[in-house]
């Protein structure tokens, strides 16, 4: 996992605005064009800075893709804060809701950072530390989930069944994004059924 050193002083906002435009011009070339196009001058050039600015900040491709994950895992979490508000959904209508929500949002005005995300996926297949990185970020969802699942009660692992929820976010996402049609309506009710 990349992390940001920051020490009073040196880093001010204007610095912080770019390495976020990088990472959403790097989120765009991975979403359109693959992970195979993810480059240090491809990002560049989406962002239209001048070249090295992103081998500046991410030294290598892995931190770049580091990168990618962190700016990603901070949009979901804006997203879920958006549908669901400040707490917690309560009830099993308002979970399948909030989930449900997601997923259109991540199918329409988010469907190339979802193709980003799962193109990532894919790269860490068989790479142990990326896979190591993607599976903390993911921990970080189902850790939300489980809590709601414990707040509404009557799951007797809410953390099993949050991680089968995920799961079958993902599945739901993954099909949806490779050309398959998704009911809205039918996952919803898949996914109260699974609650």
């Amino acid at each position: 996992m990349t992390t940001l050193v920051v020490q009073p002083g040196l880093v001010n906002s204007r610095d912080m605005s770019r390495r976020t435009d990088l990472l959403e011009s790097a989120i765009d070339v991975v979403g359109t064009d693959g992970i195979r196009a993810l480059t240090h001058r491809r990002v560049d050039e989406r962002a239209g800075v001048a070249l090295g600015s992103a081998s500046n900040l991410f030294r290598t491709r892995r931190a770049l893709l580091e990168g990618v994950l962190d700016r990603l895992l901070e949009i979901d979490q804006q997203v879920v804060a958006s549908i669901t508000g400040t707490s917690l959904p309560r009830t099993v209508d308002a979970l399948a809701g909030a989930l449900t929500a997601y997923s259109s949002h991540a199918l329409g005005p988010e469907s190339v950072r979802t193709r980003a995300r799962f193109a990532v996926f894919a790269e860490a297949a068989g790479d142990a530390p990326l896979n190591t990185a993607i599976e903390s970020r993911r921990a970080e969802l189902i850790g939300v989930i489980t809590r709601s699942l414990t707040i509404i009660g009557g799951v007797t692992n809410p953390a099993a069944a949050a991680r089968a929820l995920s799961d079958h976010l993902d599945g739901a996402l993954l099909h949806t994004i490779t050309g398959q049609h998704l009911d809205i309506d039918e996952f919803r009710a898949a996914t109260t059924e699974r609650l």
